[in-house]
């Protein structure tokens, strides 16, 4: 009862049928206890509960791929599912094409210095 009411897990009790109906839901929590990330539903989406839980243990589980996937995607409560993060992914080309750029032109300067 007592994590039903920190996590806010409702539950009601019908006295018809003497069950409990609740909905269906994971909860992901941090390695400090604290709540990570809620995932709704029966069915969840392999890569949505792996980038999950990759989120919630700061990168301790799941491999390179996913912490670097995690870096591109974004979780959207609305849907419940990740998405690209474009302004990341426009950061990260910017990035890329200034550090391409910045060894271009080192490259060519020391063609120039060099004696033929």
């Amino acid at each position: 009862a007592r994590i039903c009411r920190e996590t806010g897990f409702r539950t009601s009790y019908n006295a018809t049928t003497r069950q409990y109906a609740h909905g269906a839901a994971l909860i992901l929590l941090t390695p400090e206890g604290a709540i990570s990330r809620y995932l709704f539903g029966i069915s969840y989406p392999k890569r949505e509960l792996r980038l999950s839980l990759v989120e919630a243990s700061a990168g301790t589980i799941g491999t390179k791929t996913d912490q670097f996937l995690l870096l591109c995607m974004s979780y959207d409560p609305a849907t419940g599912k990740y998405g690209l993060a474009i302004v990341r992914l426009l950061r990260a080309a910017a990035l890329l094409t200034l550090a391409g750029l910045g060894l271009l032109i080192v490259r060519l300067s020391r063609r120039r210095t060099e004696p033929a």
